[in-house]
């Protein structure tokens, strides 16, 4: 009777259950572990250690479960749990659904956990001192993790947000009276436009590896420190140093293309706060990475294990800011609070108080052995130290405003109103002081890779820097003489990015001379001397090409911005964009498993759907046939823009709008990229769609048949008169008496010709019109009457304004620099790791 009971209480057993229970199964095995392994640190206990295994095992085996088990309802649209209605919906491609798992913050936390566990997972086997520390360590933060999901549980407590909710528990208990109990939602609230974009498939996961990287380096200082191994961590350190900045790297390079390809702010870095937080602890981690260089001397042992256990702090400190809500008001980017502030602030006082235990322990033990200096530009550890001290200014620099949010709700709570504002003109703010900062960054790095390779030479080394300084002041005068920019601090930028690319090339040939392989250090270097060229010149000599210099104000409902560097295109009339002639050439879709766009004249809606007006065909191909079903993601419109140069080469551009409405107009660029630049294009303004038609009739005329007459200055013709015994429009059945006669017209247009074939119909003794719309020009004519004795037919012309786009194009020089730069530094960093696993 009891195993009965047991077995049918499993039976009953929920998807939404088993997912909560392999929640607090993760929760208590990673718990578990981590006590077990700090015990086994502290008593050296086999028999603790093998425990430890086992839980650790059993927590990935249940992590495992719970991302299954997500990934299913997603996968099979389980509408009736929240989690699944709020991410997804029925009209995803598979892909995106992947996406849909991490949209929310219960789902990067899990995918922050999975990665973490396979990293573990791909260590376990390593033989290395202080394995038990460092795994103690890291399923503390695994517990941590797991923590922020297990939801409501008793009455009053908290902990996180559990995936696994039903959508009915989330409603107002108002409402849920008001349906019924087994209702279900037949559709999801979907994906954000926004991320329905393939990097944000690729983007995420990158991004928290590198998160979830970040706490090896942290678990080895730490365990480090614990053990009184002061120097020694460094080592199994370096490796998972390296590996995160490249990682997390990868992740803002990525994000940074994302929002180059589908924002429309005209750039790769908008310095949102969200992006700050990120890219604050990579470039702690960094100075990390110069400081530890320094250890094998005896020197920095102090500072690496500050920054290292900072770095990953201020990792904790960016969940904050974007999972609490802080930064609602100033981030497109943060999620809002559900519950997660108060878990996450003591986290932060966790771990704070493990850095402050940590630095006084380091301190009361402070390595006393000094190396006498050989003076500063003898010592290759100050150039290091230099570097670290610049990497630690910029993260400074940028931290301080970015936590604005943050001052402001700490003054709040001991009552003070504070008014201080993050910058308003953010992009001119930061990169002013970064840019600043980097040239300090790009001269020193240049000049200390030559003297550490040639440091016996100092009078080769002064040679070699006057020399390169003055074929820089060549190249430089050369470039300035094809621009019309000459901003002092463009020109100093300039300088030095010329500078540094010409003395890494100087450091190459010498170590090509004496047998050598660049080093991963000098790609990188390289990577951000060409990278700071690239940022030099797709933003500082950028050019809107797009300016209205006809001095006539588009609509006193725009801006002054977009009135002057916009430029307005009607449908199908070609318009001078300084070197090219551009012409909107209509509304495009994208139809499910059709490689190209569809126009929208070649579909008719009838609801709920979208059918084929013809057979719509690609390469010779069917895809779809007349009157059939095209799938159609109605939420991305295309707007054509063919482009046509001096020379006579087109190409085609296809923009999108999202939110399709003049208020709330999204907009995704289209990019052209050429060698040496990128021609960036994107909608700023569109015809509403909720508008109604306002037509006008503009005259009545009788016309002969073969007769030109004139529609708004294009030449029209009435080319012949037809009987119908079927009707364009089959709704509306003819009998034996009734009559219906088609006008075939041909309009000349500015690009093509267009046929128009107005219906004249007498059925059941009265008399009726079916009028032709040219949408393409804003043109309906209708056939009125027909006078058979004098062989005239009498058309009514009405007229509309015509579907127009306002748009900005601007020509970004060289921007291929900037991810050309991008990928040489992660290569530097992949070299470095592939050297330093031989030492793992």
């Amino acid at each position: 009777m009891d195993s009965f009971l047991f077995m049918n209480f499993f039976a009953n057993f929920s998807l939404g259950h088993w997912g909560t229970f392999f929640i607090w199964f993760t929760f208590c095995t990673a718990l578990m572990s981590c006590i077990a392994y700090s015990c086994a640190t502290l008593q050296f206990s086999r028999s603790l250690e093998k425990s430890a295994t086992v839980a650790f095992f059993l927590h990935v085996f249940s992590l495992f479960w719970v991302i299954s088990l997500l990934f299913f309802l997603i996968w099979k649209h389980r509408f009736d749990y929240y989690y699944v209605w709020r991410h997804s919906s029925t009209d995803l491609p598979w892909y995106y659904l992947i996406s849909c798992f991490w949209e929310g913050q219960e789902g990067s936390f899990l995918l922050w956990m999975f990665w973490h566990a396979f990293l573990l997972v791909c260590i376990f086997r390593k033989k290395y001192v202080w394995k038990n520390g460092v795994f103690a360590v890291l399923m503390c933060i695994q517990t941590l993790l797991s923590a922020m999901l297990l939801g409501n549980f008793f009455q009053s407590m908290s902990l996180g947000s559990n995936p696994f909710i039903l959508w009915k528990d989330t409603l107002d208990i108002s409402i849920v009276g008001k349906i019924p109990s087994n209702f279900i939602p037949q559709e999801g609230n979907g994906l954000n436009p926004l991320l329905q974009n393939y990097w944000m498939v690729i983007h995420p996961p990158i991004l928290f590896l590198g998160f979830a990287s970040m706490s090896f380096p942290f678990a080895f200082c730490i365990t480090g420190i614990f053990k009184k191994k002061f120097t020694q961590w460094v080592q199994p350190a370096t490796f998972w140093v390296l590996f995160s900045l490249c990682t997390l790297g990868l992740g803002i390079l990525m994000g940074a293309y994302w929002a180059y390809e589908t924002l429309s702010f005209g750039g790769y870095w908008s310095w949102d706060p969200v992006e700050n937080a990120v890219y604050i602890p990579w470039l702690i981690l960094l100075a990390a990475m110069h400081t530890m260089m320094m250890v094998k001397k005896k020197k920095g042992v102090q500072t690496s294990s500050i920054l290292v256990m900072f770095s990953f702090f201020l990792i904790w400190y960016s969940t904050f800011l974007t999972r609490s809500g802080i930064l609602g008001n100033t981030s497109v980017h943060a999620f809002t609070d559900l519950g997660f502030s108060r878990q996450l602030i003591f986290y932060l006082f966790f771990f704070l108080g493990m850095i402050i235990w940590a630095i006084v322990r380091l301190q009361k033990n402070e390595i006393k052995k000094k190396i006498p200096s050989q003076g500063f530009v003898d010592q290759h550890s100050q150039w290091l130290f230099f570097a670290a001290f610049i990497f630690g200014l910029m993260g400074l620099q940028v931290l301080l405003p970015t936590s604005i949010p943050v001052y402001n709700r700490l003054l709040h709570l001991f009552g003070i109103t504070s008014h201080l504002a993050p910058p308003v003109e953010a992009i001119l703010f930061y990169a002013k002081y970064q840019l600043i900062l980097s040239l300090f960054v790009l001269i020193g790095s240049s000049i200390a890779q030559f003297f550490w390779l040639k440091h016996q030479e100092k009078y080769l080394l002064k040679k070699v820097v006057l020399l390169v300084g003055i074929v820089t002041l060549g190249i430089t005068w050369l470039i300035l003489q094809s621009s019309d920019t000459f901003h002092w601090h463009y020109i100093l930028l300039l300088m030095t990015g010329i500078y540094a690319v010409l003395m890494n090339i100087v450091t190459l040939i010498y170590l090509l001379r004496m047998r050598l392989l660049p080093s991963g250090g000098w790609v990188a270097h390289m990577g951000v001397a060409v990278m700071l060229l690239g940022i030099l010149f797709s933003s500082g000599y950028s050019k809107i090409l797009s300016k209205n210099e006809s001095g006539l104000i588009y609509s006193k409902d725009f801006s002054k911005k977009m009135n002057t560097e916009h430029a307005l295109l009607w449908m199908n009339d070609p318009k001078k964009i300084q070197n090219y002639t551009v012409r909107y050439a209509g509304k495009y879709f994208k139809a499910l498993g059709y490689p190209g766009y569809i126009a929208k004249q070649d579909l008719k809606f009838q609801a709920p759907y979208f059918v084929a007006k013809h057979d719509i065909i690609h390469e010779k191909k069917i895809f779809f046939s007349k009157n059939s079903i095209v799938p159609i993601d109605i939420d991305h419109i295309y707007y054509k823009i063919i482009y046509q140069d001096i020379h006579g080469k087109t190409f085609t551009l296809y923009p999108q709008s999202q939110n399709h409405t003049q208020e709330n107009l999204s907009a995704v660029p289209a990019i052209r990229c050429f060698w040496h630049k990128d021609l960036y294009t994107y909608i700023s303004a569109i015809t509403d769609p909720t508008q109604k038609k306002d037509w006008q009739i503009k005259t009545v005329l009788d016309i002969a048949k073969g007769k030109n007459f004139f529609i708004n200055d294009y030449v029209a013709t009435l080319l012949y008169i037809e009987k119908l015994d079927v009707l364009p429009n089959q709704e509306i059945v003819l009998s034996p008496q009734d009559l219906a006669v088609q006008a075939v017209i041909k309009i000349q247009g500015p690009i093509k010709d267009y046929i128009v074939t107005p219906v004249y119909i007498i059925q059941n003794k009265q008399v009726g019109q079916i009028p032709f719309i040219v949408e393409d020009l804003g043109i309906k004519i209708r056939l009125l009457n027909i006078y058979p004795t004098q062989q005239q037919y009498r058309l009514e012309i009405s007229t509309t304004q015509r579907d127009y786009i306002v748009l900005k194009v601007i020509e970004k020089p060289w921007i291929g620099l900037f991810w050309i730069g991008g990928l040489l530094i992660l290569i530097g960093f992949i070299l470095a790791i592939f050297r330093r696993s031989q030492r793992f």
